[in-house]
């Protein structure tokens, strides 16, 4: 690709951000709002999954053994 579009905490990261340009790639911040919160809605989207007991990773992409929930409800 020409440009990478970049969200979340990786958008803060300078070393990440210089390496990807090293390479020659343009790097564009899509919405400087959403960068802090993509993980806060990622978070909550992985608990949500966890109390309806849906499985939450993706065995063909990480290598897992079978889908599963993932976490734990820690009171």
């Amino acid at each position: 690709p020409d440009e990478i579009l970049i969200t979340g905490g990786g958008a803060h990261n300078l070393f990440l951000k210089q390496q990807f340009e090293n390479y020659g790639f343009k790097l564009k911040l899509i919405d400087k709002n959403l960068i802090d919160l993509k993980e806060a809605i990622i978070f909550g989207l992985l608990a949500a999954c966890y109390v309806w007991n849906i499985p939450a990773n993706v065995p063909n992409v990480t290598g897992a053994s079978k889908s599963t929930r993932l976490g734990i409800l820690a009171l």
